[in-house]
């Protein structure tokens, strides 16, 4: 039976952890624009998983490095274009439609 790690190990899992990039999720204050692209992102994402695609094979398809995708789907996009994002979006759901809501 294993116990409850050491101070060492916890010490060297917290170091480790610090360059860990986990998934951004959307801020309570965030603006149309980062809702917007989120929402791309969340739908690029949602593709991926009901097609049963892996990262890999989606890239591929889409003709982008893995890297970028795996960035999309944590939604580490600062680099990343909004035309970009819509235009990945557009490959794979051609018949999309964006709706704006002004309240």
């Amino acid at each position: 039976m294993m116990g409850f790690p050491s101070k060492k190990q916890l010490e060297n899992i917290r170091k480790e952890s610090k360059s860990w990039e986990g998934t951004l999720h959307i801020n309570k204050n965030a603006t149309p624009l980062e809702h917007f692209r989120w929402e791309i992102c969340q739908a690029l994402l949602a593709y991926k998983q009901d097609n049963n695609l892996k990262n890999t094979e989606l890239a591929v398809a889409l003709n982008v490095p893995e890297a970028d995708l795996s960035r999309i789907f944590r939604h580490r996009i600062e680099g990343i274009s909004t035309d970009r994002l819509l235009g990945l979006l557009s490959q794979v759901k051609p018949k999309h439609k964006i709706e704006l809501k002004v309240s």
